[in-house]
């Protein structure tokens, strides 16, 4: 699931604080390692602050927080490339939450604990698998034990997840994923189900290059398109350019993006520019081991 790119701008934020079109179906995996989150070389830590952009004479210039940044947040990794801790910070640098994460002697994630800035305990959310090393089930813990949600999963023979079934404590059902698969193992189809009949609610559709980058994505509501977003990249990798299209065919906004690399070749500025005016710029620390 690892090559969906996610349209979700919360998510994204929270990763790379990027700021994308639509409202994309999540699906619930975990991003470990450094080439999951696309960055190179043997990066140690990196912040993420999202600021206003103001265009004065054609010069863009930063300008105050981005009214959507609530705090920055810090990621940081060991020496493998793993993710082990996530601190979440108000905007008087105050730390929020931090997340530390753990892993198996095969470098899968097993448990995601989130504490509070006194350094109580929040929840635990824990990843369980079968003998083949197949994730089967998300459990998710209050600070007492008690589970208050769950994440059942069916696999094929390789390992991919075909369905994603949620369960809460106050609700039986709260949802369920399904995912199709293309010969190279790549996800082409998402949908979402809000009940436990057998139609979907909604379902994205996705087109890659021979690069693996993310071409189309088709958002459809009970089977009829809803807007078609197609993407466009530099030669690093990066995004360069989205157009969303309704379901006419007809471009009813556009996002290009420019950005800035350290010498390992991370961006550490991105501006975002929506329909030819500058709106935001997007600003990484990174530090390597």
């Amino acid at each position: 699931m690892k090559n969906i790119v996610s349209i979700v701008g919360a998510i994204l934020c929270l990763l790379f604080s990027e700021s994308v079109f639509g409202q994309v179906i999540p699906p619930r995996v975990p991003k470990s390692h450094l080439k999951e989150l696309a960055l190179k070389a043997n990066v140690k830590s990196f912040k993420v602050t999202t600021y206003k952009a103001i265009d004065s004479f054609g010069i863009v210039k930063r300008g105050s927080k981005a009214d959507f940044w609530k705090g920055d947040i810090v990621s940081f990794f060991d020496r493998e490339g793993y993710k082990t801790e996530m601190n979440y910070y108000d905007k008087d640098a105050n730390l929020n939450q931090k997340i530390l994460y753990k892993y198996n002697d095969k470098r899968k994630r097993t448990t995601r604990d989130v504490y509070a800035s006194n350094g109580k305990l929040i929840n635990r959310n824990i990843y369980f698998y079968d003998e083949n090393g197949y994730k089967v089930a998300y459990k998710g813990y209050n600070s007492k034990g008690e589970i208050m949600e769950s994440f059942v999963y069916k696999n094929d023979d390789k390992g991919r997840e075909l369905e994603e079934v949620c369960a809460k404590t106050t609700a039986p059902f709260c949802g369920k994923y399904t995912y199709v698969y293309d010969q190279s193992g790549k996800v082409v189809e998402l949908c979402r189900y809000k009940s436990s009949d057998k139609k979907a609610e909604d379902c994205e559709k996705y087109v890659y290059d021979k690069l693996g980058n993310l071409l189309e994505t088709s958002f459809y509501k009970d089977n009829n398109l809803v807007y078609r977003i197609v993407h466009r990249y530099n030669k690093s990798g990066d995004e360069v350019n989205q157009r969303l299209f309704d379901e006419r065919g007809n471009l009813t906004k556009e996002k290009k993006f420019t950005y800035k690399y350290d010498a390992k070749g991370n961006w550490i500025e991105r501006t975002e520019f929506v329909d030819e005016f500058v709106k935001f710029v997007f600003v990484r620390e990174i530090s390597y081991h």
